[in-house]
């Protein structure tokens, strides 16, 4: 069942990142989709930091891929906007690096096949809300609820997007 959650600015895009972040297991995959702008690096910005990411974390449009020490041992952050080939990912051994512990953030996943890989991954997207900093981020696979408890906090307390 899809979980929403309203995010009304760029700090409360952040702090969800952040809410979701200290829930994940090690390894995941965390597919992000939504278009340009919709605030999916800042998401990742909040994810990282949660994770224990020191670095300022930017997005690898040109780059690919960008790999971050974390506290859970890797954190990959991947946008593959102007990759045309899905299998480009497997070359790059990001696929490799998710099964050896690594948590992994794919912006922009468009056909990736991630059928035979036994690793956790979610899938969300952010879409344009009513007013230009309002989106709604739509969870299709978070799961069970228990297993990310500062999100179901967030959704119970409904006091809005907050991280510590």
């Amino acid at each position: 069942m899809p979980i929403s959650i309203e995010v009304n600015s760029a700090q409360e895009m952040t702090a969800l990142g952040f809410a979701v972040g200290r829930d994940i297991p090690s390894p995941s995959i965390l597919l992000l989709r939504g278009g340009m702008g919709a605030g999916k690096t800042t998401f990742v910005q909040g994810l990282a930091r949660a994770l224990g990411v020191s670095r300022v974390v930017t997005s690898p449009t040109f780059l690919t891929a960008r790999e971050y020490k974390a506290t859970c041992g890797k954190f990959i952050h991947c946008d593959l906007y102007r990759i045309e080939d899905p299998m480009y990912l497997e070359e790059l051994g990001v696929l490799d690096e998710a099964e050896k512990g690594a948590v992994v953030a794919i912006e922009w996943p468009k056909d990736i096949d991630l059928e035979g890989i036994d690793l956790i991954s979610y899938d969300l997207t952010i879409s344009q809300g009513v007013s230009e900093l309002h989106r709604v981020v739509t969870f299709s696979n978070l799961g069970n609820l228990a297993c990310f408890p500062t999100v179901a906090g967030l959704l119970e307390t409904n006091e809005g997007v907050r991280c510590s």
